[in-house]
């Protein structure tokens, strides 16, 4: 027995839709009034907003070659429904990656001022390595 590329289409594009946008639940940028704190956690790492942008690609390029591939006859319409799919999901991932990419560019900026507020206070910067946070 053949099996059905459509469903399992369907399965994938139903695994990624659980996993939709790493960076928004993941990535914490700097809290609010950072710049009044002595020490804050956040974010620093690229790494789920990578993943986020790996994922919106494979996303666009997939949902993007199903719709373009269907000549509307009744064989490939179900590929249409599952490439449009697999686009939406890219575009929300790609909106999670661009969140995510934001959020930590203002934590590293944001721990760069604090460093630059300890060092002009004359005290010693305290050692990234001893902040909580990925």
């Amino acid at each position: 027995m053949k099996p059905c590329p459509a469903l399992c289409s369907l399965v994938l594009g139903a695994a990624l839709a659980g996993s939709t946008g790493c960076s928004f639940v993941l990535v914490h940028g700097p809290p609010a009034g950072h710049d009044q704190l002595a020490a804050f956690s956040c974010t620093r790492s690229n790494a789920f907003p990578i993943v986020d942008a790996i994922a919106a690609g494979t996303g666009l390029f997939v949902g993007g070659t199903l719709l373009a591939g269907g000549t509307g006859n009744a064989w490939t319409a179900p590929y249409a429904v599952v490439g449009a799919g697999f686009a939406l999901e890219g575009l929300l991932f790609g909106s999670s990656a661009v969140s995510g990419f934001v959020k930590t560019g203002r934590c590293r900026a944001a721990l760069r001022e604090l460093g630059a507020r300890e060092a002009g206070a004359g005290r010693d910067p305290a050692p990234r390595a001893a902040l909580p946070g990925p």
